[in-house]
């Protein structure tokens, strides 16, 4: 698993290590890659914890194309998610936390409430004990992302809401 964000409390990585420990006890063969940085840094390093690891500021790129299933436990977004786009266009499926712009991107089923790992866990686990559901909705993913959200899309939004405004 993977999740790329700030290293700090808007982004929820404390509650995702909260639900790591539980998580590798179902699943002691997962591993989890934090990649990011930020204030939150030391606290999160003294509390990561077995087989999980805070890679710090790096090129996600890698991270996305190794990773099997995407994480954002954010506790707030001020709309969609760039790191949650990517790991869309790299085809990985994604569990996030209800809050703004994820719901009307991310399939309902991936979709946790804030701060709550036990239901984060409960839904990361169904993703990891099925593989064929998480390639269908990864594909499922890339797919919206490339119809709703690319850049040939977003400018004929753009063009279409500029002749509006001109009206």
């Amino acid at each position: 698993m993977v999740t790329v964000g700030r290293l700090a409390h808007s982004k929820g990585i404390d509650v995702l290590l909260k639900a790591w420990r539980m998580l590798s006890v179902v699943h002691p063969e997962a591993r989890l890659v934090v990649v990011g940085d930020g204030p939150d840094r030391e606290h999160l390093d003294s509390t990561c914890p077995q087989h999980a690891e805070l890679v710090g500021a790096a090129d996600p790129t890698l991270y996305l194309a190794a990773g099997d299933l995407f994480v954002a436990p954010s506790r707030w977004e001020a709309g969609a998610s760039l790191a949650v786009m990517e790991a869309m266009a790299q085809g990985l499926p994604v569990v996030a936390t209800r809050v703004n712009g994820m719901a009307s991107i991310l399939d309902e089923r991936c979709l946790v409430p804030v701060g709550e790992p036990d239901e984060m866990v409960r839904v990361i686990s169904g993703l990891l004990d099925d593989p064929t559901g998480r390639r269908q909705l990864g594909k499922r993913n890339r797919a919206l992302v490339e119809t709703h959200r690319s850049l040939t899309a977003t400018l004929a939004s753009t063009a279409e809401l500029t002749q509006l405004l001109r009206c």
